[in-house]
Parts: structure tokens; C-alpha cells; sequence
């Protein structure tokens, strides 16, 4: 009884800390979005409102989203979870293809704030993606390692195949 009573404690604080980390995410380009979790049918809800102010922009179903708006809703909820779970590194794999420009350099932005708070100390974050980081400020605690584009082979059957020298 003693240890349902303090999972069920813990669920509370760390589903209240994911939804409102992941609504201080959000609002940051002027969306908001709310995150519920049903324990018992064990079960998550997203709903995001891409323009903060209008009602018209809430979408219940992100599968509804742009691929762009999708990847930012992904995006912000990773970095909440992140608040919840301890890990000594943590990879996020393609977290921007379907971004615009713009939005790319602001979660970047977010990534380069999160990962300079204080809890993150100790941490490792490996991000990959295959778009542009020129505009990455490198320092001794961030570093950017470009592989070389994939090159195309022409084998003998007429098949392509792309692979990384």
C-alpha cells in the first residue's frame, strides 16, 4: 500500500512537471498545448493550439499537424520528458527534417538554453540531423562533426546504393 501510495505520487509530479514544461515549450512560438496522461487506461493525450490565441489552430490529434508543427509539438514534449527522466546522455535522431528554417534555429536555440542549466550538468546530448549547423556556436562544450555527404554507387544490376566514405 505504502509503495502504490508513493507511485502514485510520483506520477502526479512528474506528469504535472511534463505538462507544464511541456506548455512553457510551446508557448515559446506562440502555441500552447496541453499533455494528459490516464494511468489507469494507460494512455497520453496531446492537444496543441498552433497559434496561442486562436482556437481555431487546436488540434487534438497531431497527426493532423503540418510535418513541421509536428516535429516542433515532438520537439517540446521530448525536452519536457526530459525534466522526468534521468539519463547520463540522451540522442535525438532527425528532431528538425520537416522544420523551416526558422523554427530549426529556434529549437536549437532551446536545445543550446536547456542544455546549459544547471540540472543538465554531466549530461551528453548527441543530436543528428542532416541539415545545416553552420550557424551552431561551437565552444568547448559544443561540438558539431559533419560527415561526409553519402556517395552514389552504380552496381553492376543498375541499382543505386548510397553510402558514407
Amino acid at each position: 500500500v505504502l509503495r502504490t501510495r508513493r507511485l502514485n505520487k510520483l506520477r502526479i509530479r512528474h506528469s504535472n512537471s511534463v505538462m507544464a514544461n511541456f506548455e512553457k515549450y510551446l508557448t515559446q512560438r506562440n502555441s500552447s498545448g496541453s499533455v494528459k496522461f490516464d494511468f489507469d487506461e494507460q494512455t497520453m493525450t496531446m492537444v496543441v493550439q498552433t497559434q496561442k490565441h486562436d482556437g481555431n489552430t487546436q488540434v487534438s490529434d497531431v497527426k493532423n499537424l503540418s510535418g513541421g508543427e509536428r516535429s516542433f509539438a515532438t520537439f517540446c514534449f521530448l525536452l519536457a520528458l526530459g525534466h522526468v527522466i534521468e539519463s547520463s546522455f540522451r540522442v535525438m535522431d532527425e528532431w528538425d527534417v520537416f522544420m523551416d528554417e526558422l523554427t530549426r534555429k529556434e529549437t536549437i536555440m532551446m536545445m543550446e538554453y536547456y542544455i546549459e542549466r544547471p540540472e543538465q550538468k554531466g549530461r551528453q546530448f548527441i543530436l543528428l540531423t542532416p541539415n545545416n549547423l553552420s550557424h551552431v556556436s561551437v565552444s568547448n562544450k559544443v561540438r558539431v562533426k559533419k560527415l561526409p555527404d553519402p556517395v552514389n554507387h552504380q552496381s553492376a544490376h543498375g541499382l543505386q546504393q548510397q553510402t558514407i566514405n
